[in-house]
């Protein structure tokens, strides 16, 4: 967790979402992959993963538990063993994906960040909207991606960065061809981080499969 914001990285990622003109939270299609590779991306940066090219080289307890996503990772984590093939950062990716976001969701209502709101589809069908409450947090966020291009941030603005790269946020946060090199320098931050990366790929295999059926 970081200590300037109080919000972890998955946290983070979900307030990138928000829609300045409105205040809602919308998020890309297929968006908890990557926050799954933002609760793995978490979990390398407090120490208690090691990540070497496509796959988990090592598992620790974590120093501070109280993340209840995280702390089920590392679980499952030591518990599959050191066999390569269990520990593909790709494999974990769709791993952690499952119902990933309701708690972090949750946190940041419980933090008083964002507010739920029901509406129905046709007048029918019930669903949840995310309305942000302190727009500025979206602001500190998308901060951190400035930093991150700049060649100014730390190693947390530098994961966020690419996370969004590999769900594309970074077209919709920097629209426009003048932001071109931006884009550029975000897809490149994405490719070098094993995380981001993995995420990258299981949203294209996602989106392919959706395609070709």
């Amino acid at each position: 967790m970081d200590d300037r914001t109080g919000l972890t990285l998955p946290e983070e990622l979900l307030l990138l979402c928000t829609v300045p003109q409105t205040g809602l939270l919308k998020r890309p299609q297929n968006f908890n992959r990557v926050l799954a590779g933002a609760v793995l991306a978490e979990l390398l940066l407090g120490g208690a993963i090691t990540v070497d090219g496509k796959r988990i080289t090592g598992v620790r307890p974590l120093t501070t538990p109280g993340d209840p996503v995280a702390d089920r990772v590392v679980a499952d984590l030591a518990r599959a063993g050191k066999r390569a093939r269990a520990l593909g950062l790709e494999r974990w990716v769709r791993k952690v994906s499952s119902r990933v976001d309701r708690p972090y969701l949750e946190a940041l209502q419980a933090r008083g960040l964002l507010l739920a709101g029901r509406r129905r589809a046709l007048g029918i069908f019930p669903y949840t909207v995310w309305q942000v409450v302190q727009p500025g947090w979206f602001k500190d966020a998308t901060a951190r991606l400035d930093r991150a291009v700049g060649q100014q941030g730390d190693d947390r603005d530098l994961a966020l960065a690419a996370l969004a790269g590999a769900i594309r946020l970074d077209r919709r946060l920097y629209s426009g061809r003048g932001h071109r090199d931006t884009r550029r320098r975000i897809q490149r931050l994405t490719r070098e981080s094993p995380i981001a990366d993995a995420v990258r790929k299981v949203v294209s295999s996602d989106e392919s499969a959706a395609g070709s059926g």
